[in-house]
């Protein structure tokens, strides 16, 4: 996935005066713009009153703010939870001067894989991303009681929905139809029908009833920073994307990040999901039967349909040829699931 906004779009000197908005105290010594993301990142080298230390700022460039300022405070709760996730060091919502809202955070060790690079990963590495996975996402579940599904509303451990009265069915399908829109022409307009029959039958499925989480929504090797020999998972980044959903989605789609450019019935998709599943199950059951497999026949295609919509964007760097192969992966795993 390619970043969808500048990837360098502060002078020094502004990155210099948001860390001091944060730490005053520490002298600056160095400034890298992260290439990668769609909002804007830094990695800084500083002195601090006690140590060197390497930070990360991060500000909203891309993000809607108010989905922005939740992120730093969903790190601190993940911290408080034990989780792999970096430091939070301080935040700035609004700034007279400064392109807020941003927070500055550490720089955790590991390599963030380019989204799609799973495929890198030898099946041992891969089969421990996705068992830290599952334990992961069963925490991440279990941070916050929230009232309701969809759209995050406040900060931090006051995390409600913004719509507490919206039933999940109602939340997939106004993504559905929203995906479903833009394959209307294109190189995907042949199956439009056929999903939108689909999705039109099946969106029963998803009736319930069925307890809220918070949902990573967005936990991909793009987002973590990793060992790649080992698989050992360092740091769960961007939570940007966190909103209120069926566990089971959060599960599918994470799947879906971490099985790659596989089809459904691949052996290194079943590798990914047993391990993912075995993960989640140390910290949370979950009832494997029918109705389960159903649904995530359905999450399967419905978030395979989000990539389907978002293929230029995500492959922008790719070459024509690449994306042909991309779009060729996307019908033969729809076409296998229909």
């Amino acid at each position: 996935m390619s970043s969808f906004g500048t990837a360098d779009p502060y002078d020094e000197a502004t990155v210099r005066a948001m860390v001091a908005a944060i730490a005053p105290e520490w002298a600056v010594t160095a400034v890298e713009p992260c290439r990668q993301g769609t909002d804007a990142i830094y990695f800084v080298d500083a002195e601090t009153p006690s140590e060197k230390r390497e930070v990360v700022l991060k500000a909203a460039e891309f993000t809607e703010s108010e989905s922005f300022r939740r992120e730093p405070r969903l790190l601190t709760l993940a911290a408080d939870a034990a989780l792999p996730v970096p430091a939070v060091y301080g935040i700035v919502d609004d700034h007279a001067d400064l392109p807020a809202p941003f927070f500055l955070m550490e720089r955790c060790e590991g390599t963030s894989l380019p989204d799609g690079g799973a495929h890198r990963l030898s099946d041992d590495a891969i089969a421990r991303v996705a068992d830290t996975a599952g334990e992961s996402l069963a925490r991440i579940h279990g941070l916050v009681d929230l009232d309701g599904f969809g759209l995050l509303d406040g900060p931090g451990d006051e995390l409600t929905v913004a719509e507490p009265n919206r039933d999940w069915p109602s939340v997939r399908r106004e993504s559905i139809e929203g995906d479903l829109a833009e394959l209307e022409s294109g190189r995907f307009a042949s199956l439009h029908d056929e999903l939108r029959a689909y999705f039109e039958a099946k969106i029963e499925l998803l009736d319930g009833p069925f307890e809220p989480v918070l949902a990573h929504n967005d936990y991909r090797v793009g987002n973590l920073l990793l060992d790649p020999d080992t698989g050992e998972t360092h740091a769960i980044l961007d939570w940007g994307a966190a909103f209120g959903a069926h566990a089971e989605y959060d599960l599918v789609s994470t799947e879906q990040h971490l099985a790659g450019h596989t089809l459904p019935s691949e052996d290194r998709r079943q590798l990914v999901r047993e391990r993912l599943y075995a993960g989640y199950e140390r910290v949370q059951s979950i009832e494997r039967d029918a109705e389960f497999r159903r649904r995530r026949r359905f999450y399967l295609l419905d978030t395979q349909l989000s990539a389907m919509r978002w293929l230029p964007e995500w492959h922008v760097d790719a070459t024509a040829a690449e994306r042909d192969r991309v779009a060729c992966h996307h019908r033969e795993f729809v076409e296998e699931l229909l």
